[in-house]
Formats: structure tokens, C-alpha cells, sequence
């Protein structure tokens, strides 16, 4: 017999009245503190465990599109979403676990890490006397993002409550040996995450109609592809390098940021003066006509007319691995990649048994632990990849990505990632 768990969905609307009480009792205790972050409008952001899994569609290479409920039957749980957005239902929130009626171990209650400084006290001390854990989610994150900010949050929470390992953190990347025992890595999160549709990325229907044909083809426009949303130290490096070695129009390059020409005057003259750059054909310039954009949204033809990507992940100067839909989508797209980010990066894709591709180009940056060797490792790869691109073994370089793409939009597969998942997250005594 299947495990029975629930997700239950604290959500911000039913929060907001519990600010209407002395500031004393909610977090911050006082202006030395800082709030975790700016707060999003009233109707907020689901947790990201919540909104993947509490999604209407999700893509799998069988059957293109499939109902989420149906597909979630084929996981190991029992797995209900219960979303609570009532302002009754959150001040008794003790009253509502009873209502459900599971074991205290078998409810999870989840709220998007953004809202947890508008809790009071009152409302944790009830949750710990239930038994239950609440996990502050923010899986979409690595360890290092605002990690001081949420450490001063549960050395301010902690105190408060007798059940202290009920409480806990969820980040999506590795954890150091340093980090606190409550936090929680769920490193496979983006492996569940990219393959729901939900509003922020429902352009990833584009896949079924990408021409397989162009895709599996030498003979493109472009030499490669490298798409950058928000501006990161090593992102605006690598950037910089293909600007200054006269690579850049060689490839398809995004960079939806700015840079004070003043600050970043170490960096090419032409390089700076190029940023931002919006690709005639992305959905942001086009409908949304601002630089912070939708980073899910794909057009396809970039893949198309393009031989390999460039993926300039989130991190690179941690010592963790982080692997987020950047490099999700040349997998899903069909596309070779070249990974600029932490050390054993590429180990972990080929540990979940996707091909990579060490017999085409020279991946040895995977395994340098110093950054500015690692970084140097992947510029001259790129250098000569580009220099010798006819040369490149395209048969065996097709074969790879056809698994890689059919290992990921595979079913079983995707009920074997949320497995796991869910399998992370739950007290040790569930089985």
C-alpha cells in the first residue's frame, strides 16, 4: 500500500492578516534585522515544490501532453495538495491538520520562503504542537542566495519551538559541509520542475514543433548558442572573452541586463556598448517590452539555427553543484552544451545517465577545482570548438542528444525524479 502525504499550501493571502498584531511577535524583532525580501504582491508566489507539482499539464515524450493528476498516480505516494489560502484556516492551522486527517508525519505544511516574516509567533508555536514539519521552501535558490538572511530568520525561530527538526529549509542546490542540519537539498528539484507546465513556462509546447530536421543538421547559421538573462560575475566574463576574441558573431547571444559603462570599464569597450542584448525574435522584447523577462520562454529556432550551447549556469564560484533549466534546455532542445559552472557539474548529469560529451570536446574543466583555471579551460574550449567546428564528430554528437532529450521527457523517468523528490522531503519515519 502506497504512503499517504500532504503537501499543504500556505498562502500568502492568508497570511497577511496575521500582521495586523504588535510587531514584537512576528519576524523581525527589530530594524537590525533585515526583512527576507521585498514582498510580492498580495496574491504572492506559491512555494516552487507546490507550483510544479500542483500544475495542470505536464510534458512527457509519449503521450506529448499529460494531465498532472492522472500522471501522479504512477509515484510511489499518495500524494494530495491541499492549498490554504483562508485566513480561518491559517490562524487554526492545528484545527485544519486534524481536519485532514492524516498522522501528524504524513502532513507537510509549505510556504515560499518569501513570506516566512509575516508568521507569528503564535502560528509556529501551533504548528509545533501538532507535530508537523513546515518547510520554508526555496528550491529554486542554491545555499549561498541570502543564505545569511534566512540564518538570522531560524536563529530568531528556533528558540521558539520545542520540535526544532519539524523546521526546515529547502534549497535546490548541494549543501556545504557547514550548512545548518536544517536545510534540506533537493538537487534533483529542476529535473521535476522543467517538466510542468505551469503559466512561466507553457511556452516549452514549442518542443513538439522543433523541426528535427534542422536541429540534426551541420549546416546552420550559427555556431552556437548562448543565452543570458540577469548578469553574473563569470556570465559577463565569458561574455566579455567572446566579445574581445571576436566570437560573438559567430553565435546567437542574449544578454538581458545593462552594465555601468564606468564600473565595468575593465571590461571591451564593445562589449559594453552591446548590452543589453535582446534577440530580434525573444518573447520579452517583443510583449513585455522590459529586461526582466520570462528566463523560461524559448524560441526555437535558435536551436535550430545553432550546432551547440553555451551554458553560462547560475553559480561558478561555489563549491557546490546547482543545476538549474539552463541547462535543462539545450537537453530538452537537442542541442551538445559546454557548461560554465562549479566543478562536477558534468559528473552529476552523467550520474543521473544522461551522455555528455568527453569524446567530442575536452571536458577536463569539469574536474578543476580552481576557478580561474576552470574558467580558462572553458574559454579555450570554446575558442577551439568554434575554430574547428566542421570537424566535429555531428553522428556521434546526434546520438547523444537524442538520449539525452529521450531520457528526460521519458515517463518513467520523470515519476523516477519525483519519487525521489518527495522521498527527500519526508520525515525519516515515512516509508
Amino acid at each position: 500500500m502506497k504512503p499517504s502525504i500532504c503537501l499543504v499550501n500556505i498562502q500568502r493571502h492568508g497570511l497577511m492578516t496575521l500582521k495586523d498584531i504588535n510587531k514584537s511577535e512576528i519576524y523581525p524583532p527589530s530594524k537590525k534585522h533585515k526583512l527576507v525580501r521585498n514582498h510580492p504582491p498580495l496574491n504572492g508566489i506559491n512555494p516552487p515544490l507546490v507550483k510544479s507539482l500542483n500544475s495542470p499539464l505536464v510534458i512527457t515524450l509519449e503521450n506529448v501532453i499529460n494531465v498532472v493528476p492522472e500522471f501522479l498516480k504512477n509515484i510511489n505516494y499518495n500524494l494530495n495538495i491541499y492549498n490554504c489560502n483562508d485566513v480561518n484556516e491559517v490562524e487554526n492551522i492545528d484545527k485544519l491538520i486534524k481536519k485532514l486527517k492524516l498522522k501528524y508525519d504524513q502532513v507537510i505544511l509549505l510556504m515560499s520562503y518569501h513570506n516566512c516574516d509575516i508568521c507569528t509567533k503564535n502560528f509556529f508555536k501551533k504548528i509545533d504542537s501538532t507535530g508537523c514539519s513546515l518547510y520554508f521552501d526555496n528550491s529554486l535558490e542554491h545555499i549561498q542566495y541570502d543564505f545569511n538572511t534566512i540564518k538570522q530568520f531560524f536563529d530568531w525561530l528556533l528558540p521558539l519551538v520545542d520540535n526544532k527538526h519539524s523546521f526546515k529549509y529547502l534549497i535546490g542546490s548541494e549543501l556545504e559541509s557547514t550548512t545548518p542540519d536544517y536545510c534540506i537539498s533537493i538537487k534533483n528539484f529542476f529535473f521535476v520542475f522543467e517538466s510542468f507546465i505551469y503559466n512561466s513556462n507553457i511556452n516549452n509546447c514549442l518542443l513538439y514543433n522543433i523541426n528535427d530536421k534542422k536541429i540534426f543538421s551541420k549546416y546552420k547559421k550559427s555556431e552556437y548558442l548562448c543565452l543570458n538573462n540577469k548578469p553574473k560575475p563569470a556570465r559577463g566574463y565569458l561574455l566579455n572573452y567572446l566579445f574581445e576574441n571576436n566570437l560573438d558573431s559567430k553565435g546567437i547571444i542574449s544578454a538581458r541586463f545593462n552594465l555601468n559603462k564606468e564600473r565595468h570599464n575593465y571590461l571591451n569597450s564593445r562589449f559594453l556598448n552591446s548590452v543589453p542584448i535582446n534577440l530580434p525574435d525573444d518573447y520579452e522584447k517583443n510583449y513585455q517590452k522590459t529586461y526582466v523577462s520570462d528566463d523560461r520562454y524559448i524560441n526555437r529556432k535558435w536551436f535550430e539555427e545553432s550546432k551547440f550551447s553555451i551554458v553560462t549556469e547560475t553559480i561558478f564560484y561555489e563549491d557546490t553543484v546547482f543545476l538549474t533549466e539552463k541547462t535543462l534546455k539545450p537537453i530538452m532542445y537537442g542541442h551538445p552544451f559546454i557548461i560554465l559552472s562549479t566543478p562536477n557539474t558534468l559528473k552529476y548529469l552523467q550520474s543521473k545517465g544522461y551522455e555528455t560529451f568527453d569524446d567530442i570536446f575536452d571536458e577536463s574543466y569539469d574536474n578543476e577545482l580552481d576557478h580561474d583555471k576552470r574558467f580558462k579551460k572553458v574559454c579555450d574550449l570554446i575558442y577551439d570548438t568554434i575554430k574547428n567546428i566542421d570537424d566535429l564528430d555531428y553522428d556521434l554528437m546526434f546520438k547523444k542528444v537524442i538520449h539525452n532529450r529521450e531520457r528526460y521527457l521519458n515517463s518513467d523517468n520523470q515519476v523516477a525524479e519525483i519519487n525521489e523528490l518527495i522521498h527527500t522531503i519526508l520525515p525519516k519515519n515515512v516509508n
